[in-house]
Parts: C-alpha cells; sequence; structure tokens
C-alpha cells in the first residue's frame, strides 16, 4: 500500500537503467545527474545530486540548462529546462519536463546545506511535484573531504518512494568518491547507487563512472565523460561534452545508449550555464 506523509519524495536521481529505458523517458530526471557525481559538486546543481554540497563551501551561483531530445521518428524538441540558485547553502531550484507522450511536469526543489567543520556538511532537500500529480519527498545528504585530493559523498534518495506519472520512484542510497590526483586538472569519480526492488523487496546494484579533465589558465576547457551501468556492469548509457570556463561556465554534452557493441545514436542534446562567486580561499 503506498504510504502516505510529509516525506514523499524526488523523482529524477536514479532512473538510468537500460531495461528501463521507456519508462526513463517518461520521468522527469534533471540533466545534471547524467554528468555530475554526488561527491564532487557544491553550487545550485547540488540541490539536485547532493544537498549536502550546498554548504560545502562558502558561496552563491545561479545556473540554467535546456534540454533537447532527439526521438528516432520525429522532430527534435525541448524536453526540458531547469533553473537554479544557492546562496550560502540556501537553494531553490525549478525544473520543467515535459515526457514523450505526457504532460509535463513541475518539479520546485528547496534544499538546505550546513557545513561541519572545514571537512564535513550535511543536507536536506524537499521536492514537489505538480501537474498530473502532487506529490512531495525528501533527500539526505553528506559530504566529507580527505584533503584536497578525495571527496566523500553519501545520499538518500526518494525516502517515501513518491509517486510521479503513475510510477513509484524506488527507495535509492548512494555512495561516491571523487579523487582528483591533479588539482583542477583532472578528476576521478565513481558512485554505487543501491536501488529498491518494489513490492518484491530487496536492492539492485547500479553504478556510475565519470572523468573530467582540464586545460589550465584563467578559462579552462573541461572534456566531461560518464558511463552508467546496470547490475552486470555492462555500459547503459554515457555522456559526453565540453564546458568552458571556471567558477563562470557554459557547457554542451550528448548522450546516447550503446547498442550492439556501438556507442549509440546522440538522443539527448543539453546546454547550461553556470555563474558563481565564491568567498576568498574556497577553491572547490
Amino acid at each position: 500500500m503506498r504510504r502516505i506523509g510529509f516525506t514523499r519524495l524526488l523523482p529524477w536521481c536514479v532512473l538510468l537503467l537500460a531495461h528501463q529505458d521507456r519508462l526513463a523517458a517518461q520521468l522527469p530526471k534533471p540533466r545534471s545527474l547524467d554528468y555530475l557525481s554526488a561527491a564532487g559538486v557544491d553550487d545550485a546543481r547540488a540541490s539536485w545530486l547532493n544537498p549536502a554540497g550546498l554548504g560545502r563551501v562558502l558561496e552563491a551561483s545561479v545556473m540554467a540548462e535546456l534540454v533537447v531530445d532527439r526521438p528516432p521518428a520525429g522532430d527534435a524538441r525541448l524536453a526540458q529546462y531547469t533553473l537554479g540558485m544557492n546562496s550560502r547553502g540556501i537553494s531553490f531550484a525549478f525544473a520543467r519536463d515535459r515526457g514523450s507522450d505526457t504532460l509535463g511536469v513541475s518539479i520546485f526543489r528547496f534544499g538546505l546545506g550546513i557545513p561541519l567543520g572545514r571537512s564535513a556538511s550535511v543536507g536536506w532537500a524537499v521536492s514537489l511535484y505538480r501537474g498530473g500529480v502532487r506529490d512531495e519527498g525528501v533527500d539526505l545528504g553528506l559530504r566529507y573531504g580527505l584533503g584536497r585530493a578525495i571527496e566523500l559523498g553519501a545520499v538518500v534518495r526518494n525516502l517515501s518512494e513518491p509517486a510521479v506519472r503513475d510510477t513509484l520512484l524506488p527507495l535509492t542510497g548512494v555512495g561516491a568518491v571523487a579523487w582528483s590526483p591533479l588539482w583542477q586538472r583532472v578528476e576521478l569519480w565513481g558512485e554505487v547507487h543501491a536501488v529498491r526492488l518494489g513490492e518484491e523487496g530487496g536492492y539492485e546494484a547500479r553504478y556510475r563512472s565519470g572523468l573530467r579533465v582540464a586545460t589550465g589558465g584563467r578559462t579552462p576547457v573541461r572534456l566531461v565523460v560518464s558511463v552508467d551501468f546496470d547490475s552486470s556492469l555492462e555500459p547503459r548509457r554515457w555522456t559526453a561534452g565540453l564546458v568552458v570556463g571556471a567558477l563562470d561556465r557554459i557547457g554542451l554534452l550528448g548522450s546516447a545508449s550503446p547498442q550492439a557493441g556501438e556507442l549509440g545514436r546522440l538522443d539527448r542534446l543539453s546546454a547550461f550555464g553556470l555563474a558563481s562567486r565564491r568567498a576568498p580561499g574556497a577553491l572547490r
């Protein structure tokens, strides 16, 4: 039976799986979840990935993103747009998502990140879904830094399995690590997702990994690559793109699902812009 309560939660975070391609096309998932890590983001986009990132450094930022889908048949169309801001750990974001054959869903996201000393932070975020559905949910997050080189993240998503487009979003635990062997030049990250399997109980493991490589200079250029894997470690979806800029940046990304040993057709493109202002000495 569907539970009722204040904690009814957020939809986008972990429907990245292959055998659910059709379902994933119908459920709203902010694009930043495709190419960022829960252990490596501390601007306005952290609200979607790990709200603890909002309190990791003292900063203020705004962001916007447009997503275009390219279905196999038919014309390309605007599938989603996202707006967000963060100021001193308090964030507000909005996403409008339109599934291929469904009505649009609006998502209002409120987040709070609180620092715990210089190395750790905790966070909390609430999502409100409107448009063919009225449901709410909560995410809880934790970030911990091991010096400059390693960041750890943990998130519990979809605490009450909210219903979006007639589908309950599964309770999911995420563990993430980001490693920067060359400071501000190279970052490697990985995630493990434990996704609840609905009525049958139990959990299924899913995985994500990514790489960011940046040039030097005042206006660096970053190559961003991430890959989603299913429980058998088969690659199910990849995302790649370029990001230009330091704290103020713009990016263009595309993604596809591998098929029969090939990279697959680019079926989703997105462009984003981010502006950030940070306290002196806030390097991340």
